[in-house]
């Protein structure tokens, strides 16, 4: 039986770690660059879960939910003659 769990446990570990290296992957993120956002969301989502239960805790991070822009600040290069 103990057999049979680690082997699920051990296909669902490697589906997730698909699932991220398809997403990393889909959008260009690079290897270092994928552990600095998978430590950032899980700072993120322990502030999420102390704010849910009313802490009144210093926070990690300031969360702020207000609509974002884009800005696209490439150089639009000139074309030589």
């Amino acid at each position: 039986m103990e057999k049979v769990k680690s082997k699920i446990r051990d296909q669902q570990v490697n589906s997730i770690e698909a699932i991220k290296a398809k997403f990393f992957s889909n959008h260009k993120i690079l290897e270092n660059d994928a552990e600095i956002i998978q430590y950032f969301a899980e700072v993120v989502k322990m502030q999420q879960t102390t704010m849910r239960n009313g802490s009144k805790k210093s926070p990690i991070i300031r969360l702020d939910y207000s609509a974002i822009h884009l800005y696209d600040n490439k150089k639009q290069r000139s074309r030589l003659h």
